[in-house]
C-alpha cells in the first residue's frame, strides 16, 4: 500500500489494540498483553496535565488505545481545583451530623461537581481515625470512632461513585503524620482498619496508601497491608494509588502497589518516578517480573472499564454546576453537624430583647471562616456571606453593632517600606532596622494579591528568624493565582495572610522581606504587623460593645496545625474579658477539633460551628436565630487538656510528635519512631478506661428541644442481637435526636476490652411530641474481638451490657444480650 494507511490496516501493521468496549477482565487482560512495555510503564505513573486544571494529579492514559487520561482532585471538603466549586464543611462537620444521608449528599454533590470540572477521580473520603487532638489534618478525617468513620465514609463513597465518578479512600493505614508508627495487631483490625474494610464493601475504586511506616514498613510497599488484608482478606478488586511522593522503591509494584503519583519529578528528590526508569531497568534485569506490572495495569485498566471510561479518548465534562441547588445542600449539612454545646438558661436561640441589642464579637463574625483555603475548593466567591452579613440580612430589624476584638490584617509597620508591586519574573529583597515600641508579641503577615494568572509570594525575617512566608514555589506554597488565600482568613481587604508572632524586646531589630512575581501577571504584595497596643485597643473595643450591649456573641477560631489546645491571636482573653463586662455571652467557635475552654464556666451556651463551607455564614445565622435547630454530635472528644488526650497523656510511653504531612519535597527516610501504646484505648475509650472526665464527651450535642427515650428490647437475632426502643420529641420545637448503642465487655472477657464501644447509632428526626420507634441490628462483628492467635475474627462470649444513649457519656436506657458462643 502506497500513502498514509486506512486506519484498521494501519493498525494492524503497528501491533495496535484499540480499545472497543470490555466486558469481563478477561477483554482487559487481552488489551494489557498487547502493549508495549514503555505503554505498561506509562500506566502505572503520573504525569503533567498538559491543560493544568489545577487538579492534585494527571494520569495520561493511552487515548490511542481507547485509554482516556484521567485528572485526580484533591478534596475532602470540595473539588480542589483552579476553577470555582462549591467549598463544603469540613468532613468533621459531616461527620458530626451522624447521618448517613447527609453523607451521600456530600458525595453526590462533590461528584456532580467533579464531572462538571472534568474531574475523574476524587481524593476522598479520608478515614484515618483521629487519635491525636493536635494533628494538622483531623478536620478533613472523619471520627475517632470506627463504626462512625465506617458509616458516613462508605456513604459518601457509594454516593460519589453512584455518579460515575472514582472514589479514592485514603490513607491505609494508621496515618496521623509521616512516622514510623507501631500498631498491635489486634489494635490494627480493630481501630484502625474496620473503615477500610467498609470502604471495599461499598465497592471504592481505589485506595490511597499513606506516608507513614507500619512497624518498619512503608505503608506503600507493605505485603501485608496491600496484599493480604486488603485483597486477601476483603477481596479488593480495585488499585492502590501511593500518596504524593510516598514511594521509596519500584519493588512497591510486587509488593500491592499500583500507581505512583504524582508521577513526576520532586523537589528534593532528583531522578523522576520510581515507576519509570527504574521500574524499566529492574524489568529488563529480571529482578522484578513483568507479571507484576501487567497486574497493576490490569487492576487500574479495569477499574476504568467499570466505570465506562475505556474506549474513549477523552472523559470531558458534564452540565455546568447548579451553584443554587449546591449550595442548599451544603448549607443543610453546615446545619446538621452544628453541635450546641452548652446552653445554660436557654440562652440559645437568640429572641426578640436579644436582637434589639445585640454585639457581634470577633473577626470570624465579620468573615466567614469556611475552612482552610489549602484543602478545601475555594468555593463561590459571591455566596461567602459572613456571620454578621446574614444575621443583619435575616433579622433585618435586629441592631446588630460589632467589633473585630482581634486585628487579622493589621497595618504597614512603621517607618519602613512595606509594600511592592511586581511585573512578571521580577524578584526582589530588601532589609533594613525598625524600632519596636515596647516589649511583647508581634504578629507580622505577608499579605500578597495575585492578579492575571500570576503565581508568587512573599517572606519576612526578623533578625535572621524566618517568621512568616506566603505564595510559591521557595515559599512553601502552591502559588497558583487560583488558590488566593492560604489560610483560614484572608485580610479584610481580600489579601492572603500569612501570619507569624514573635516576641521582640523594645529597640532596635533587624527585618528582611523578600517577593517576587512568576507568570503572566502582577503581585502586589504587603508586609504588615500587629503591635501589642494594638491588640489592647482591640480587646478593650470589644469589651465596650458587649457592655452596651443586652446580648454578646463572640466568634473565635482556630487554625488546623496549631500546637497547642488554646485558642490563638489572644482570644482566650478576648472571651474573658467580654464574658466579665456581660454575663449574657455566647461563644461561636470555628474550628477543626477540640480546644480548650478555660471561660467554658463563664459563658452560658457554646455553638461550635467547625470549617461550615461557603454556605456557613447563612447556616450560623439560622442556627443562631432558631430557624434551624442545632442537632450535631460530637465525632471526637473534647478533652480539658491537652494532657488528658491518650496520645499525649502524661507519663506515657511514646507521645507522638507535631508533625505536618509531606509535601513536594517527598517522604523523611528515617521517620521518628511513635508507638500506639494506648492500643485500643483511643477517644472516648481512653477516657473511659481512665476514668478523665472530658470536657464534652464524644457523642454529645444539645438541642433546642429534648427527647425522651423509653421501652428497650433486646434479643438474640441469628449471629447478632436486635434492639428496639422508642425515641420521642418531648419538646416544643422540631428537631433531630441521635440515638447510640454502646455495648460493654462480656463480665469475663477473653481479652482486656473498653468499657464500652460505639455499635450503632441512628439520626431521626421529630416533630414536637411526636415518637418513633428505632430498631437496629448489630451482627456478630459487633459482639467479636481479632484474634491474635487465630489472626481471625472470635466472638466474646458471655452476656452483654446494650447501652442505649445520647452520648458516650449520657446512658439513657439498658438492656442484656444472652451469651454468645459462635466464632466466626
Amino acid at each position: 500500500m502506497v500513502g498514509k494507511a486506512a486506519p484498521a490496516t494501519r493498525a494492524a501493521l503497528l501491533g495496535l489494540f484499540l480499545w472497543t468496549g470490555a466486558s469481563s477482565r478477561s477483554d482487559v487482560a487481552e488489551l494489557v498483553r498487547r502493549l508495549t512495555l514503555e505503554e505498561k510503564i506509562s500506566l502505572v505513573h503520573g504525569s503533567r496535565d498538559p491543560r493544568d486544571l489545577g487538579e492534585a494529579g494527571y494520569w495520561a492514559g493511552l487515548p490511542e488505545r481507547g485509554i482516556p487520561p484521567l485528572r485526580f482532585a484533591d478534596g475532602p471538603p470540595g473539588v480542589n481545583v483552579n476553577r470555582d466549586a462549591t467549598a463544603m464543611p469540613a468532613p468533621v462537620a459531616l461527620a458530626a451530623t451522624f447521618d448517613v444521608e447527609a453523607a451521600r449528599l456530600y458525595g453526590t454533590v462533590m461528584a456532580r461537581e467533579a464531572k462538571a470540572l472534568e474531574q475523574n477521580v476524587l481524593l476522598t473520603p479520608y478515614i484515618n481515625i483521629v487519635r491525636d487532638p493536635l494533628f494538622r489534618r483531623n478536620h478533613t478525617t472523619l471520627s475517632e470512632d470506627p463504626c462512625l468513620a465506617a458509616r458516613i465514609g462508605a456513604a459518601e463513597i457509594s454516593a460519589i461513585q453512584k455518579e460515575g465518578v472514582m472514589a479514592q479512600v485514603k490513607h491505609l493505614a494508621g496515618y496521623s503524620g509521616p512516622d514510623n508508627v507501631s500498631i498491635d495487631e489486634r489494635t490494627l483490625h480493630e481501630l484502625y482498619l474496620p473503615p477500610f474494610e467498609a470502604a471495599v464493601q461499598a465497592g471504592v475504586s481505589s485506595v490511597m496508601c499513606a506516608y507513614n511506616r507500619i512497624d518498619g514498613d512503608w505503608a506503600c510497599q507493605s505485603p501485608e497491608l496491600l496484599d493480604r488484608i486488603l485483597r486477601g482478606l476483603w477481596g479488593f478488586q480495585g488499585f492502590v494509588v501511593s500518596d504524593w511522593g510516598a514511594l521509596h522503591t519500584p519493588a512497591a509494584i510486587a509488593t500491592g502497589m499500583d500507581l505512583e503519583m504524582p508521577g513526576r519529578e520532586l523537589a528534593g528528590r532528583p531522578g523522576g518516578p520510581y515507576f519509570r526508569e527504574p521500574l524499566k531497568q529492574a524489568i529488563e534485569s529480571g529482578s522484578i517480573p513483568v507479571a507484576a506490572l501487567d497486574r497493576a495495569v490490569t487492576r487500574i485498566l479495569a477499574e476504568m472499564d467499570r466505570f465506562g471510561y475505556l474506549g474513549r479518548k477523552s472523559l470531558g465534562g458534564a452540565a455546568s454546576i447548579d451553584v443554587a441547588a449546591d449550595a442548599r445542600m451544603v448549607r443543610q449539612i453546615a446545619e446538621e453537624g452544628a453541635v450546641l454545646l452548652k446552653n445554660e438558661g436557654r440562652a440559645l436561640p437568640l429572641r426578640a430583647e436579644d436582637l434589639a441589642s445585640l454585639a457581634l464579637i470577633g473577626p470570624t463574625a465579620g468573615q466567614l471562616a469556611a475552612g482552610f483555603m489549602g484543602e478545601r475548593a475555594y468555593g463561590f466567591e459571591a455566596r461567602l456571606v459572613s456571620p454578621l452579613d446574614a444575621l443583619r440580612r435575616t433579622a433585618a430589624a435586629a441592631r446588630i453593632a460589632y467589633a473585630p476584638g482581634v486585628d487579622l490584617t493589621g497595618v504597614a509597620i512603621p517607618g519602613i517600606e512595606s509594600q511592592a508591586v511586581l511585573e512578571p519574573g521580577a524578584e526582589r529583597s530588601w532589609d533594613g532596622n525598625f524600632q519596636v515600641p515596647e516589649d511583647g508579641d508581634y504578629t507580622f503577615m505577608v499579605q500578597p494579591v495575585l492578579s492575571g494568572g500570576s503565581e508568587g509570594g512573599g517572606s519576612i525575617r526578623i533578625d535572621g528568624q524566618s517568621v512568616a512566608r506566603s505564595g510559591g514555589p521557595g515559599f512553601g506554597g502552591t502559588g497558583r493565582a487560583s488558590k488566593k488565600w492560604s489560610g483560614l482568613l484572608p485580610t479584610t481587604d481580600g489579601r492572603d495572610n500569612a501570619r507569624g508572632a514573635l516576641h521582640l524586646t523594645a529597640g532596635l531589630h533587624r527585618f528582611a522581606f523578600s517577593a517576587y512575581s512568576i507568570g503572566e501577571g502582577q503581585l502586589r504584595i504587603r508586609f504588615a504587623w500587629i503591635a501589642p497596643a494594638m491588640r489592647r485597643a482591640g480587646i478593650d473595643a470589644a469589651v465596650n460593645a458587649a457592655k452596651a450591649a443586652r446580648t454578646a456573641v463572640v466568634f473565635a477560631w482556630s487554625s488546623p496545625g496549631d500546637t497547642s489546645l488554646t485558642l490563638p491571636e489572644d482570644q482566650d482573653e478576648l472571651i474573658g474579658k467580654v464574658a466579665a463586662a456581660n454575663p449574657r455571652t455566647v461563644v461561636v467557635l470555628n474550628t477543626g477539633g477540640p480546644v480548650a475552654m478555660p471561660w467554658v464556666l463563664r459563658v452560658p451556651a457554646i455553638l461550635e460551628m467547625w470549617y461550615p463551607g461557603q454556605e456557613g455564614g447563612w447556616a450560623t445565622a439560622n442556627l443562631l436565630l432558631g430557624r434551624a435547630n442545632p442537632s450535631g454530635r460530637l465525632p471526637v472528644t473534647f478533652p480539658v487538656r491537652l494532657e488528658d488526650a491518650p496520645a499525649r497523656a502524661a507519663g506515657h510511653p511514646e507521645r507522638v510528635p507535631v508533625t505536618a504531612a509531606p509535601g513536594a519535597t517527598g517522604v523523611n527516610p528515617n521517620p521518628p519512631a511513635v508507638e500506639f501504646s494506648e492500643g485500643l484505648a483511643v477517644g472516648y475509650r481512653w477516657y473511659d478506661q481512665q476514668e478523665i472526665q472530658p470536657l464534652f464527651p464524644f457523642g454529645h450535642g444539645l438541642s433546642y428541644t429534648r427527647f425522651e427515650y423509653s421501652d428497650v428490647e433486646v434479643k438474640r437475632s441469628g449471629d447478632g442481637a436486635d434492639v428496639a426502643f422508642t425515641v420521642r420529641n418531648a419538646g416544643p420545637v422540631r428537631g433531630a435526636e441521635v440515638a447510640q448503642i454502646y455495648l460493654a465487655p462480656p463480665p469475663s472477657p477473653p481479652v482486656p476490652m473498653p468499657p464500652r464501644v460505639l455499635a450503632g447509632f441512628e439520626r431521626v428526626d421529630l416533630a414536637p411530641g411526636a415518637a418513633r420507634r428505632i430498631a437496629m441490628h448489630l451482627d456478630e462483628r459487633a459482639f467479636s474481638y481479632w484474634s491474635t492467635d487465630r489472626h481471625a475474627w472470635q466472638v466474646a462470649e458471655g452476656e452483654r451490657i446494650v447501652s442505649i444513649a445520647s452520648s458516650s457519656r449520657d446512658i439513657r436506657l439498658e438492656g442484656r444480650v444472652p451469651a454468645l458462643s459462635r466464632s466466626r
